[in-house]
């Protein structure tokens, strides 16, 4: 028989009452009366904006990824909304994205003031946590994975999205060796009037030069987020340090990174010139598309 939990408010008679077992199994159910038809498992992680909790179908039984947006970030869902109400010629909502290498968005929906994404679930770890504590995992398979990740990026850029904080921590590496681009909470459309202009939003040391600015970001705006994702990669560390994150944010608009051949010597030549011309400071120098990055990519053995 189903247990049936009362209201949020009402946990402490709950767990008197003997409801629930515990005050993680009331924080987590906390949560259903915002996403019906699920079970909440556990935590995967929390952010500024929000918290991804592992979860069950009770018809399909099926693992799942539920994403709860934070109640008080209204700016952020306003532009959640839009990008997932979108629709142009070129542009797909992100709850359409099919690619091998893109977190597949089945659902989403607002329950009064909750925005929730029930997405797809990937039993792994994200590449920030990998390059700092599972360094193995890749040191084999290290231009499987960043050609993987530039597929993934390619196919968002051609369905008309900029993702805007694309790194480390937004990827995803499956058990099975699989790469799963994750988080469009920043992301906006390219046709879209907005496209980050008076916003700085992004991850700090990550951030291209214009998103500083607060200027309008476009396709390579992320490929500067992929070159210092690869950069970190391949050196194990970023390409600038800093005590803060407006430190490291000064080092992207004017400090040049240490050559990646200083810091892996044994680095190709032809990895070293795509990484270098990804983030080169000026928009203008960099790739015009993941797509031309990615020719590059595949000529590398």
């Amino acid at each position: 028989m189903t247990r049936q939990y009362p209201p949020c408010h009402r946990y402490t008679d709950a767990l008197r009452e003997g409801y629930i077992v515990s005050i993680t199994d009331a924080l987590l159910n906390c949560h259903l009366w915002v996403v019906k038809g699920y079970r909440l498992r556990g935590e995967i992680a929390s952010g500024g904006m929000s918290t991804v909790y592992k979860a069950v179908s009770r018809a399909t039984h099926e693992t799942v990824a539920i994403k709860i947006l934070f109640s008080h970030y209204a700016k952020h869902r306003t532009m959640l909304q839009k990008l997932f109400k979108e629709k142009h010629v070129e542009g797909e909502t992100a709850n359409s994205l099919r690619h091998r290498n893109v977190i597949q968005t089945y659902s989403f929906g607002r329950f009064k003031n909750r925005y929730y994404f029930i997405m797809e679930y990937v039993d792994g770890m994200n590449l920030n946590q990998i390059i700092y504590h599972r360094s193995e995992l890749l040191r084999n398979h290290r231009l499987d994975v960043i050609k993987q990740a530039a597929e993934g990026l390619s196919y968002i850029h051609s369905r008309g999205i900029i993702h805007r904080d694309f790194c480390p921590k937004n990827i995803l590496l499956s058990q099975d060796g699989e790469v799963k681009i994750i988080d469009f909470g920043l992301a906006v459309s390219k046709t879209s009037r907005f496209k980050g202009l008076g916003e700085r939003s992004g991850t700090p040391s990550y951030m291209a030069p214009e998103q500083i600015r607060a200027l309008e970001a476009d396709e390579r705006t992320d490929i500067y987020g992929f070159g210092v994702s690869v950069y970190e990669m391949i050196a194990g560390k970023p390409p600038f340090a800093g005590e803060d994150s407006f430190a490291r944010m000064q080092h992207h608009l004017s400090s040049e990174p240490v050559p990646i051949s200083k810091q892996v010597p044994d680095i190709q030549p032809a990895m070293e010139k795509i990484v270098s011309r990804a983030m080169q400071k000026n928009p203008r120098d960099r790739y015009k598309s993941m797509q031309d990055l990615l020719n590059d990519l595949r000529e590398i053995e």
